[in-house]
């Protein structure tokens, strides 16, 4: 069975416009999947200095404090 060259591109046509609305679901669904999950950077840097100073730095009252502001 040949199929027409009308029938072809009507095929082919289909198929890109199915690759796109794929191609979109699936790029709008990794920026959501992708998206950082703490949006603080105020409150990533002191916990990121707190663990590379030593969680005993934490205990201490004014650190805790600054912590509890953020």
């Amino acid at each position: 069975m040949v199929l027409s060259l009308e029938a072809l591109y009507s095929i082919v046509c289909l198929a890109l416009v199915a690759l796109t609305l794929v191609g979109t679901v699936i790029l709008f669904l990794s920026s959501i999947w992708l998206a950082p999950r703490h949006k603080d950077p105020a409150r990533n840097a002191f916990l990121a200095v707190t663990l590379w100073q030593g969680t005993s730095n934490l205990r201490h009252p004014l650190n805790y404090a600054a912590y509890r502001r953020i």
